[in-house]
């Protein structure tokens, strides 16, 4: 396979092989000791992939030959390396560089003759701009997999690199490869890293910089150095590096360090909570929150890390409104939660509840506004006369200023609030998923009070808040609609007390909540809430913003087919029936509101239950059902009709014809049906009323 022309294969073969070398590296070694040849030819393939795992792999078979057929393989390669022409076979340069990265990794020779020529020529090629990533990467591997002392020199480079930022591959390898030259002797170079908290700005160089502090607080040993030189995440299942390593940090326990390192360590994670989780910046904020991250999967049990800090610095960056900085804390949050005791895991669970039910903390710090925080993200409001995106609060001053209305600076700030108060309820389900599979016995008894706002939320008017809550919601409930039904008293109370809150996005997802939630449930379950909807339905009907009053109609809809429904089953229909609970309704508040929408629904409401309800109910309803519908009579008469009046002798037509069509449009109309109907149950003991 490894001397097929086909891609994929050749993919498929490295892949399958990459497995069996993490397994057992040298059984690996020995059987497939004859095919270094084939991978030595693979270094110069087109595909990224192909190249990467032959370099590895041909590493390790490299590094169980003899010591002088090592030095003599390397030095062919250091010296092909130097001749070849950087314009026809860049990425065959690049390889040779790891794979003699690799191969030293794995013997874990720090000195030596070809050593020194390795590094005169990654000192060579680092002048030359593509190849700046591959001298950075090798010089990393090198750095985590054996005991030699970082360079000055070389620390010097890779410091350019970041600075000059000109490569994006070449900055993120300089950065891990700073991490990894240090040492619990030697970590001069940790608070370069710290700064570039605040200057990073690419995504991958954000994640290259938490690698770097993982190396920083645990420095590499044992089955993480093989890890490191064989595990390859573009070609494996992240899967299989847990399968494989996941002893590996489980067995670490408790570290010994020396005392200057441990208080650099201590240092520098106090600095990053105090300066850089709380900071404007949500660029910063996310570099912080990878650090931190990073700082804790790498040494779990280290003894500068303040977990519980740690955790309350996690639970802030939920509420951000970048959403890799949410899921970084959540993952941060799952994490400490399986370090930490019994106690400190129901106040874990119980404060992110907290935050998902009222979108506050009890525990939460205020962020606070400086001139340069950004209050708004991509271009919610638009931008400025001179093109510049309206976002941060500084920006917003001037505005105010320049418009003179000072004023307006106080409704934005509301706004941020609000969308502050929104993100943590996202980033706190998001938290919850994350723990749900490990803290089932923790959220238990807190199910009465999460589930209720979790369903409303389920139909946020946000497509981010409703992923992030239905994610949670999935993780939560093995059964939902069990879910539901267990807690459908709470739901229900839930969703109609939002129908009358004063957030807009609360009664748009109450309504559609509640529009889903009524359907096929029987009387006895509706009967507490039956008339508290109709009311409140009537209300978001007349909404003042059209999102809410479209999923409004929505609501109404299902609320009039179940109305129809609960009366067709109703068998005897007394004072507790859903027709003598909503005829009042319909009649007093219904039929006479001034709102179109409304009336129509009650009249069409009203039909249903005319036609359905028995005589009896009829009889003791009917002064007020005729009542109402001869009032409502001359309001519903069509505008044609007027229009006739007011022409009638300029076309010929006598009041007495007028009248007469009149009778007969009204006779046509569902109130004519519903009088008609109604006439029937006139008897002796309502005909005085009527």
């Amino acid at each position: 396979a490894l001397q097929s022309k086909e891609t994929e294969l050749l993919d498929e073969a490295l892949c399958a092989m990459l497995v069996e070398a993490n397994v057992d590296p040298k059984a690996f070694a020995s059987s497939f000791s004859m095919s270094a040849p084939n991978l030595k030819l693979l270094l110069g393939h087109a595909s990224v992939r192909i190249r990467e795992g032959a370099a590895r792999l041909f590493g390790l078979i490299l590094s169980e030959a003899s010591l002088e057929e090592q030095r003599k393989s390397l030095q062919q390669i250091i010296e092909e390396a130097k001749r070849l022409d950087l314009k026809k076979h860049l990425e065959k340069v690049q390889s040779f560089i790891l794979a003699t990265g690799y191969t030293i990794g794995h013997t874990q020779q720090p000195r030596g003759d070809t050593l020194e020529a390795f590094f005169g020529a990654l000192q060579d090629f680092a002048g030359e701009r593509d190849l700046q990533a591959a001298v950075a990467e090798s010089y990393g591997i090198l750095s985590a997999c054996t005991d030699m002392q970082g360079s000055d020199a070389f620390a010097g480079l890779f410091r350019s690199f970041v600075e000059s930022r000109k490569k994006t591959e070449a900055v993120s390898a300089a950065i891990v490869a700073l991490g990894r030259m240090c040492t619990t002797e030697d970590f001069k170079m940790v608070q370069f890293l710290v700064d570039l908290i605040k200057s990073v700005e690419e995504e991958s160089e954000a994640f290259a910089l938490g690698k770097a502090f993982s190396s920083v607080f645990g420095p590499p040993t044992g089955l993480q150095r093989q890890e490191i030189l064989l595990f390859s995440s573009e070609m494996m299942d992240a899967v299989l590096r847990d399968v494989i390593y996941g002893a590996a940090s489980a067995s670490k326990g408790k570290q010994s360090y020396p005392e200057d390192f441990k208080d650099m360590c201590a240092g520098t994670c106090s600095e990053v909570l105090a300066k850089y989780v709380s900071h404007p910046a949500p660029k910063v904020r996310r570099n912080a929150g990878i650090v931190l991250l990073s700082m804790v999967k790498s040494a779990e049990s280290h003894p500068a890390i303040d977990l519980v800090e740690v955790q309350s610095a996690f639970c802030e960056l939920l509420k951000d409104t970048d959403g890799i900085t949410q899921e970084i804390a959540s993952q941060g949050i799952s994490l400490i939660f399986q370090l930490s005791g019994a106690e400190t895991r129901k106040q874990l669970v119980e404060n992110l509840v907290d935050v998902l039910t009222s979108g506050v903390s009890s525990k939460a710090k205020r962020l606070k506004i400086s001139a340069e925080t950004e209050m708004f993200e991509h271009n919610m409001l638009g931008k400025d006369p001179e093109g510049q995106k309206i976002s941060t609060y500084k920006h917003l001053c001037s505005i105010a200023t320049d418009i003179g209305q000072p004023d307006m600076l106080s409704s934005m700030i509301n706004l941020y609030n609000h969308n502050s108060v929104l993100n943590s309820s996202k980033g706190a389900a998001m938290g919850l998923a994350s723990l749900s599979a490990i803290a089932e016995e923790e959220l238990k008894p807190l199910l009465p009070k999460l589930v209720p706002k979790l369903y409303r939320l389920l139909h946020d008017p946000d497509p981010g808040v409703q992923e992030s809550m239905n994610m949670f919601w999935c993780s939560l409930t093995r059964n939902p609609t069990e879910t539901v039904n267990t807690h459908l008293a709470s739901v229900i109370e839930e969703l109609i007390s939002n129908l009358g809150s004063n957030l807009w996005r609360n009664r748009q997802s109450a309504s559609s909540a509640l529009a889903e939630v009524i359907m096929g449930r029987t009387w006895d379950s509706l009967r507490p809430f039956f008339e508290r909807m109709w009311e409140m339905c009537f209300r978001v009907l007349d909404d003042i913003k059209e999102t809410v009053r479209i999923s409004a109609m929505t609501f109404a809809s299902s609320l009039q087919r179940t109305t129809a429904r609960l009366c067709e089953e109703g068998g005897a229909q007394d004072e507790n029936s859903p027709a003598s609970v909503v005829f009042p309704i319909l009649l007093t508040k219904g039929i006479t509101s001034p709102v179109e929408d409304v009336k129509s629904l009650s009249l069409q409401v009203l039909y249903r239950l005319v036609k359905f309800s028995d005589k009896r109910l009829l009889s003791e309803n009917l002064p007020q059902i005729a009542g109402c519908l001869l009032e409502s009579l001359s309001s519903l008469e069509s505008g044609a009709m007027n229009y006739i009046e007011q022409h009638a002798e300029r076309v010929g037509i006598d009041k007495e014809s007028l009248d007469s069509l009149r009778v007969r449009a009204a006779n046509a109309s569902i109130v004519g049906d519903m009088l008609d109907r109604v006439a029937h149950s006139v008897n002796e003991e309502n005909l005085a009323d009527v």
